[in-house]
Parts: C-alpha cells; sequence; structure tokens
C-alpha cells in the first residue's frame, strides 16, 4: 500500500489532502488492533474518493486464506492536513530520456539511493513515478550505477500511480548510501515509442508458463512480481482480450535453481494494453549484489508463494 491507498481511506475520513503509510507499523502494539486481517494488496487508481474502485488480490472470506501470518503488518496511516509537496526531477549523464536520477529539495540537487540491507530498495513502481513526471507515457526501466564523489542522498518508494515524488510515500534524506562506496545510485531510462527495448512478444508454453520474448530471448515471470494488470497486458499482446494470472507450483514446471531469465521485479500501470508500457526493475541476489533488469537473475518467491512453492508465474486468457 502506499499514498493512492492511504488517500482513498483518509477521503472517507474528512482529511481532503491525502496521507500516508506509516513505516513504523511494525512496532506498533498488536493489541490495539482487533479480529483478523481482512485483505492484502490493496490498489487503488490515484486521487480516487471510493474505495470501491480499488482492486485487491487476497479476500479472507473470500479466498479462505490467511492474508497475513500476524498482526505485524497492519497497515496504519496518518492522513495529511495540507498538499502534498512538489519536487523536480532530472536524469543526467546519459541522454534527454535516461541517466542518473536526482531530485531538488530545499534548494539542493540530490541523488536517489537504495540503500541495501538496512533500507527498502527502490522499486520499478518508482521509475514509473519518476518518467511520468518528466512526460514519458511509456514503460521504462532502472539499475544501479556506482559514482565517483560523496554525494547528497534521497532515499524514495513509489507505488506507481503519484504524479510527483513530492507525493511517494517513503521520503527521507540522509547521507549514506550502501556498504561498497557509492554503488547504489539509481539510474531511470524512460522508454520512448520506437525504442527497440520495448518491442516484445507474448506466448504461453504447454506447461501453461507466459513467457515474454524480447530481443531475441525468452523470459519466465517470477510470481512475486505478477498480478492481474500484468497478465491482463500479456493476454491483450496475445490474443486481443482480458486475462488473469496464475501461479505454478514446482510441480507443474521442471523445478529452477539459481540464475536464469527470469522478470523478478515489474510492475504494469492499471490500463497498460502493452507489457512495453510497464517498468522493469533490478532483482536483490545474494550479499550486495542486484542483477539489473533483462539480464539472467533469480526468482525469490515470497509470502504464501514461498510456502505454497509457488515460483513461476502463468496466465489464463479470456
Amino acid at each position: 500500500m502506499g499514498t493512492s491507498e492511504a488517500s482513498a481511506f483518509c477521503f472517507l475520513l474528512g482529511y481532503r489532502n491525502g496521507g500516508y503509510i506509516l513505516q513504523n507499523r511494525d512496532s506498533l502494539n498488536a493489541s490495539r488492533f482487533y479480529g483478523p486481517p481482512w485483505t492484502e494488496y490493496l490498489d487503488c487508481p490515484w486521487n480516487t474518493t471510493d474505495i470501491e474502485t480499488c482492486l485487491t488480490r487476497n479476500w479472507a472470506y473470500k479466498d479462505f486464506r490467511k492474508t497475513c501470518d500476524a498482526h505485524t503488518n497492519d497497515a496504519a496511516l496518518k492522513c495529511r492536513t495540507d498538499e502534498y509537496p512538489e519536487y523536480e526531477v532530472k536524469l543526467i549523464g546519459g541522454s534527454l530520456n535516461e541517466g542518473q536520477l536526482r531530485i531538488e529539495y530545499n534548494n539542493s540537487w540530490y541523488s536517489v539511493c537504495s540503500l541495501r540491507n538496512n533500507w527498502r530498495d527502490v522499486r520499478a513502481t518508482t521509475a514509473a513515478v519518476v518518467c511520468r513526471q518528466l512526460g514519458y507515457m511509456n514503460g521504462g526501466e532502472y539499475r544501479f550505477i556506482t559514482i565517483d564523489q560523496p554525494d547528497l542522498w534521497i532515499g524514495l518508494d513509489c507505488n506507481g500511480k503519484e504524479m510527483n515524488v513530492g507525493q511517494c510515500n517513503y521520503f527521507m534524506t540522509h547521507t549514506y548510501c550502501g556498504p561498497i562506496g557509492y554503488s547504489n545510485a539509481v539510474y531511470v531510462k524512460c522508454y520512448e515509442v520506437d525504442d527497440a527495448d520495448r518491442q516484445m512478444s507474448t506466448y504461453i508454453e504447454d506447461d501453461g508458463r507466459a513467457l515474454i520474448h524480447r530481443n531475441g530471448i525468452s523470459w519466465e515471470i517470477c510470481s512475486n512480481t505478477w498480478g492481474d494488470i500484468e497478465a491482463d497486458a500479456f493476454c491483450r499482446m496475445l490474443v486481443n482480450s482480458g486475462g488473469v494470472e496464475t501461479y505454478l507450483p514446482y510441480g507443474r514446471v521442471p523445478p529452477r535453481s539459481g540464475v536464469y531469465n527470469v522478470i523478478s521485479n515489474m510492475f504494469c500501470p492499471r490500463g497498460t494494453h502493452h507489457l512495453g508500457d510497464c517498468f522493469y526493475g533490478p532483482t536483490h541476489g545474494d550479499g550486495n549484489h542486484f542483477y539489473n533488469p533483462w539480464e539472467p537473475s533469480i526468482c525469490k518467491a515470497t509470502g504464501e508463494y514461498r510456502a505454497q512453492r509457488i515460483v513461476v508465474g502463468g496466465v489464463s486468457c479470456s
């Protein structure tokens, strides 16, 4: 959840300036919460005033599954009494549509950092907000680069629907970026309509795997990055109709281990009809290593998918 989901609930409470999901919710006293968790993976359009317009993947009463193992992840939010701030962004050291990401904050330019280990990783959703703010309406990708000099740093995490990085749920300045030099600076590439990187096709294997074909290489999809919106875009490319995601257990496909052609960090905005309009990011490997997007990586299934030994994304097209 992020600011779009928090803002939907804040509106119901009478606050018209949006809100944030609190980041320290794990430390909240669980005894303050009542009843079982009802749902997870809530996804609301930006500026919605009606939670009926939100999508959710798992409803406890409907899907007959536990949505959370404990109350440590219960959502808590803070509603704003003033408007979101707005910050300028730019990409340097590349071209007009790609480069190291910089944000102007308090009259200074900061580099965006993903701190390994003790800070959250920048997600593909963050690249979506940056490209949208810069006026690019197709997909994109990001990776980490090393810069030579010390810098001012900002940690940033968006859920992909914000109009400006100042609306993102996690925004914090700090003076440290990663345990190995300055190797965590974020580099963003926003796709243009005719980019070769945006050209891709889709097909379904006999065992049900959803595969993306790009630049002569086929890619599987990791279950923890696969959802209804991504599956719908996949099917529209394949048969010009909608679809829903499926998750294939180990028994359905050959076991996978180690590094192989798999997409593990992917985000498609709602309404996407082409996977070239989605956003792709690196995957955290072992230790301090990251695999860049569109290079062989690993699939780390999380939560219920790990418990059920589900790691491969499939699709059912209507």
